[in-house]
Parts: structure tokens; sequence; C-alpha cells
């Protein structure tokens, strides 16, 4: 499992919505909020909605990701915030999707990286 200051490599995987997301495209222009889920659900949908909605108050340009596909250095299910330039700044493995942190938490985590790199 990755960890607070590993960098995060770059990788393409398809959302629970459907979208194609390279990193490569994001990286060293955006922070990025990835959630591995275990497949793709209603609740995996619902999850990806309100995070979208958490990040677009942090003032930061953010990428958000929710999928069920396999991403190196971090197991499923997990969430895991890095910034512009792939570094992690926060990262959880848990048990199981009701002990992700809340969207609101990943956002803040978000906020808080993005004061420190201004």
């Amino acid at each position: 499992m990755l960890a607070r200051g590993d960098s995060i490599s770059h990788f393409v995987v398809t959302t629970v919505e459907g979208s194609e997301v390279r990193y490569a495209d994001s990286w060293q222009r955006r922070f990025l909020v990835l959630v591995c889920l275990r497949d793709d659900s209603a609740w995996a949908r619902a999850c990806a909605a309100a995070l979208a909605i958490a990040c677009a108050g942090t003032e930061v340009e953010t990428t958000c990701v929710v999928t069920a596909a396999a991403v190196d250095g971090v197991p499923a299910p997990a969430a895991v915030v890095a910034d512009r330039y792939g570094e992690v700044v926060f990262a959880a493995a848990v048990a199981t999707v009701d002990d992700l942190p809340f969207p609101d938490d990943l956002a803040d985590w978000v906020r808080s990286a993005g004061i420190r790199c201004s």
C-alpha cells in the first residue's frame, strides 16, 4: 500500500461511471483523489458523485477517480490523495467500504495539501 510521501505511479483506469482516466493527463496540473473499490455498484457511483461535489468546493483543481480497476500500490477498498506532482499526502486501505473516509474528509486533505503547495 502506498504511504504518505510515496509517489503514485501513472495509471489508466475506467471509472465506475464509465470514463477512461489517464493519470498522465492530470500529473503536474491537478491534485488526485483516487478511491479503489472491489466492484462497480450503485454505491460506488454514489460515492463518485459525492466525491466530485466535495472536491469541487476545494478551490484546488482536482481529478477525482472512483474505480473498480486495479492500480499499482492501491488495494481495494482504499483511498489516496496526491498532490499535483503525485506525492501521496493521504492513504488509507480499509477492510470494508463502510470504513472509507467520507468524501468531505478527502476534500479536506486536498484543501490542506493545496495550502501547503501554494
